[in-house]
């Protein structure tokens, strides 16, 4: 089975190919403005399985989260597809070498895709932005809750370079931020795809969760300062 394969169980809902097709309309590049819990991942990865397929020399799937305990969520999805990825956080001893292997497999031809699933700001460091630049093959950028790339210290992360460039996020725009929102729009593009709450409600698109708010009252000093 080629890597990025959609296994039997991934049956497209009809939301989930527009989205999908609406992006590859934009040239490659968008948002999925998506409630959380309707399945931006599988919607993802059923776009990163397109690329892949239609890559003739080699292709490059960077997924960046913002929380290491994404990671594990995202690589057990990319393992349903197929895939086998590069952790790429904490120490760099620990994947550089595996990631700089495979970059040079993809390169000569010896392997058909790599994926490394990352944290932001491993992502947004000089020495990650350095080996990624050596891979001469297309490369799709995934950036899952893609409002905290617009922050300032992370912007680096933000892979122009990539030809292929998705975003996720229930609330993609950044509050108070226009820039960081404008260095988001600049490097994935505008929201080709909205699906509401609401809409997810309406259609039983949801999957399973539980909504748990927590009231917690400020002290008068807390109150100022926000």
């Amino acid at each position: 089975m080629p890597v990025l394969t959609p296994p039997d169980w991934v049956e497209p809902r009809p939301y989930q190919q527009r989205a999908v097709r609406a992006w590859f309309e934009a040239d490659g590049r968008g948002i999925f403005r998506m409630a959380t819990g309707t399945g931006k991942t599988v919607t993802a990865l059923q776009a990163a399985s397109q690329v892949a397929t239609n890559a003739e020399h080699g292709f490059l799937l960077v997924v960046a989260v913002p929380y290491q305990h994404l990671v594990d969520q995202w690589a057990d999805d990319i393992r349903d597809f197929g895939g086998e990825p590069v952790y790429a956080y904490s120490s760099r001893q620990q994947w550089q070498p595996r990631l700089e292997r495979e970059l040079l497999e993809l390169n000569q031809g010896a392997r058909d895709t790599s994926i490394v699933v990352t944290t932001h700001q491993t992502l947004a460091t000089e020495a990650t932005q350095q080996t990624l630049e050596r891979a001469s093959v297309p490369m799709m950028l995934i950036g899952d809750e893609v409002h905290h790339l617009g922050a300032p210290h992370r912007q680096k992360g933000l892979l122009s370079h990539a030809q292929f460039r998705l975003g996720l996020s229930a609330t993609p725009e950044r509050w108070y931020d226009e820039a960081g929102t404008e260095a988001l729009t600049e490097c994935f593009g505008d929201a080709v795809f909205d699906y509401g709450l609401q809409e997810a409600i309406e259609v039983d698109a949801l999957c399973e969760y539980y909504y748990i708010p927590h009231i917690v009252e400020l002290q008068d000093g807390e109150m100022e300062e926000y």
